[in-house]
């Protein structure tokens, strides 16, 4: 239990972020992208404002040239209705596309290229009240509700003095052109956006800072899911034990394969064991045990001394006596010296 109540002093490691990100669960500044998405609508704005108040313009020119001729009946209020709704499609379908691709790009900026459908899956936590009713009194829905209502002052404020600012302008629109009231609304939206994002980009600032910090916290761990992530991706260490001997055997079985050159002679079971001898006076008093394997490596060892010519023994006793008492590398057991000694004289193999 004390491991369990032990306070998360650790960072994240990659392995826990590389996860989480996997399954959607990755830090993300909402007022960021909608702040990223306002500021690419204001310079939609500015690049293609002149023709969509060109074809505002002409709409509403010819709403008013027509309105004598109207016959207002079902058939006419839906024609002239469905017209209205193609043309300022047609109008507004350049600025949707770059909202849409400015949307795309703020949340690839922030999480990078991602694609999961693992928050799509069922999860029962996400209908457990229990867990709801602790989320409506957490840190996270505090700072949002704060957020949500500087959003709105802000908004608001701004709005309230915009419009005080333009109600002399606002009290003449209705004799003045219709180019002229047309622009006019559409420079007073252009200036109102321009000072809302100057204001949001402090809000988006902040969301993004606390959405960073939050989630560094919310993802860190405690040392004791240290080292269990470090045990689960690195195996147990009995496993991990037996793994490491088990690839020290093969190296040095390969390692004696190579070794088969040099033997004087090799005996063997005929199947099941292979033992290769190298008997050098001078630098060892008896033969020593430079590859010996049993089964498939036996085999190997049999293929590779008749490859280098190296004479082979058949003497199933004496093998199986190696294989038990004898070491690789190591001179011979002193037991068994008379046995090797009768090879080694009756096939002249003592130089």
């Amino acid at each position: 239990m004390a491991d369990e109540d032990e306070d998360k002093s650790e960072q994240a490691s990659e392995h826990k972020l590389r996860e989480a990100k996997k399954q959607g669960n990755i830090p993300k500044s909402i007022e960021f992208n909608s702040w990223i998405v306002l500021v690419s609508g204001l310079v939609a704005l500015l690049l293609i404002g002149g023709a969509l108040l060109e074809g505002l313009q002409s709409l509403w020119s010819f709403w008013f040239s027509q309105s004598a001729n109207i016959q207002i009946n079902i058939q006419s209020v839906e024609y002239s209705f469905a017209r209205a709704l193609r043309f300022l499609a047609l109008i507004f379908f350049p600025f949707i596309i770059i909202l849409a691709i400015a949307s795309i790009i703020a949340n690839v900026m922030q999480t990078g290229p991602i694609f999961t459908t693992f928050p799509l899956k069922p999860d029962i936590k996400k209908i457990n009240p229990v867990t709801g009713f602790k989320k409506l009194f957490s840190k996270k829905t505090l700072f949002e509700a704060v957020k949500t209502l500087i959003k709105f002052t802000v908004i608001f404020t701004t709005a309230t003095l915009i419009l005080i600012n333009a109600i002399p302008t606002f009290t003449q629109l209705p004799s003045m052109p219709i180019e002229s009231a047309m622009t006019f609304m559409f420079n007073e939206f252009k200036f109102t956006l321009v000072i809302l994002l100057s204001a949001w980009a402090v809000i988006a600032l902040i969301d993004l800072i606390y959405s960073r910090k939050s989630y560094t916290k919310k993802m860190m761990m405690s040392k004791h899911e240290v080292k269990e992530e470090h045990k689960k991706r690195e195996g147990d260490p009995d496993i991990r034990s037996k793994r490491k001997q088990i690839q020290k055997e093969l190296s040095e079985q390969l390692k004696s394969l190579g070794n088969v050159r040099q033997a004087d002679v090799i005996i063997t079971n005929p199947t099941h064991y292979a033992i290769a001898l190298k008997f050098d006076r001078i630098k060892s008093p008896a033969p020593i045990i430079i590859a010996i394997g049993k089964n498939n490596h036996a085999l190997n060892i049999k293929k590779e001394g008749k490859r280098h010519k190296i004479k082979i023994v058949e003497n199933k006793i004496l093998a199986q006596k190696i294989w038990k008492l004898g070491t690789l590398n190591q001179n011979l057991p002193p037991e068994l010296f008379a046995q090797v000694a009768n090879i080694y004289i009756k096939h002249k193999l003592v130089k």
